[in-house]
């Protein structure tokens, strides 16, 4: 478990070292940003950036990265889409940038590296609903019948190395080797009425921000309010662009990563209705 640290409700070992309290900022209607600090169960910290999004407002989309928009820095590609806010997505091979779990954007699909798993999958509908679907078992066949699904076919897709909260509870894959040491992470995450969505990076590697282990990301996912959460590529690759400020943490880096795709949040062109914000059928 952890908690959020702030300056109204801190330990006796944080008042002797106080804490930076959340910091909130509107970036559009419908699109806050927050910074904050986390402590984990042994009292380490980390810096945690979010972008919390509402799905019911009609003027702003999800999307993917095409395969045309692809091997970009998050800051670059974000620029060229004119996006809000954008993160790094899907792990992907350096030597091509491909990424190594299926993807669609605006219905192109992306050429995959070499083969990783995966055990789930972000798709953004048509309709401005965003959801996780999961593998039901190991293996290329599993994950590319889930990819092909009828119901997926025009949606923008992107892989997720892995599903970390699941109906507010946390989990480990059974098939995904867990490091349990802290990194930068980046993560996704939404409500249980599916309403509110976080695209979240921890920094880490830094004497300032540890990172967070998979099983941390998903304890910073529910705190924020999230019940279901995966985890997208990390480390040097985590990186979160906000229009106006640029990539709002500290790569490990030193500096932004070429990266193979990324989802970003941008103005909706058309502006529609969302029923399912009203009836909750989604």
């Amino acid at each position: 478990m952890y908690t959020m640290i702030c300056g109204t409700a801190a330990t006796a070992h944080a008042q002797r070292a106080p804490a930076p309290a959340d910091r909130w900022s509107e970036l559009a209607p419908g699109l806050r940003i927050l910074e904050r600090t986390a402590r984990w169960a042994d009292g380490t910290t980390a810096r945690v950036f979010a972008a919390r999004v509402d799905l019911c407002q009609s003027a702003l989309t999800l999307r993917v990265s095409s395969p045309s928009e692809g091997g970009r820095t998050v800051s670059a590609f974000a620029a060229a889409a004119r996006a809000l806010v954008a993160v790094n997505g899907d792990y992907f091979e350096r030597s091509n940038l491909r990424p190594t779990g299926p993807s669609r954007a605006s219905g192109a699909l992306w050429s995959t590296a070499a083969w990783m798993h995966h055990d789930s999958i972000l798709a953004i509908h048509r309709d401005g609903s965003a959801v996780f679907r999961d593998v039901t078992s190991a293996g290329i066949p599993a994950l590319t019948a889930l990819f092909n699904a009828p119901d997926l076919q025009h949606s923008d897709v992107l892989s997720a190395r892995e599903r970390v909260l699941v109906d507010g509870r946390v989990r480990l894959s059974p098939w995904v080797e867990h490091d349990g040491r802290r990194h930068p992470r980046t993560g996704v995450g939404l409500s249980a009425d599916r309403r509110t969505l976080w695209l979240v990076v921890i920094d880490g590697r830094a004497a300032r921000s540890a990172g967070a282990t998979v099983e941390e990301l998903a304890e910073a996912l529910r705190g924020l309010g999230a019940s279901d959460g995966v985890k997208l590529d990390g480390g040097g690759s985590s990186a979160l662009f906000v229009r106006g400020r640029g990539v709002i943490n500290r790569p490990s880096d030193g500096r932004e990563r070429v990266v193979a795709n990324h989802l970003a949040v941008v103005r909706s062109a058309r502006g529609a209705t969302r029923p399912w914000c009203a009836t909750g059928s989604r």
